[in-house]
C-alpha cells in the first residue's frame, strides 16, 4: 500500500483553514479516475483478443482511449500490441499462435494522454 502524504492545512480567503491536498496527489486522483482497467486472455491456438473498454467521456459518450497500457500476466515469447481501437473496443493481437498455455493481459485505458 502506497505511503499517503498528510494534507496541508491553508488559510482560505474567507479566514478559514481548509485541507490542501499535494499536486501529484490530486493528479493521480484524477487520471485513476479517467482510466479504465481490465484483463483479457489470448487464449491456446488464438492470436488476438477483442476487449471492451468502457470509457466514457464527461458527458457519457462512449469514447476512443487516448491510450492503453498493456501488462502481460506471463510471458507471452512474442511481439504483442494494441490495435483496431474504437469508442468502445480494442484488440490485442500476438505475432504467433499461443502455444503451451492461455496469456491474461492486464490492461489500463486512459481517456486522456
Amino acid at each position: 500500500m502506497a505511503a499517503t502524504r498528510p494534507a496541508k492545512l491553508v488559510k482560505t480567503n474567507t479566514g478559514e483553514y481548509a485541507a490542501q491536498k499535494e499536486l501529484s496527489d490530486i493528479v493521480d486522483f484524477i487520471n485513476a479516475m479517467l482510466s479504465w482497467r481490465g484483463t483479457a486472455q489470448i487464449g491456446v491456438a488464438s492470436t488476438s483478443v477483442v476487449v471492451t473498454h468502457n470509457v466514457v467521456d464527461a458527458n457519457g459518450v462512449a469514447t476512443p482511449p487516448a491510450r492503453i497500457l498493456l501488462t502481460p500476466r506471463s510471458d507471452p515469447q512474442q511481439r504483442f500490441w494494441v490495435s483496431s481501437i474504437t469508442s468502445t473496443q480494442f484488440t490485442i493481437t500476438v505475432a504467433a499462435a499461443i502455444a503451451g498455455s492461455a496469456v491474461n493481459f492486464d490492461f489500463s485505458a486512459y481517456l486522456n494522454d
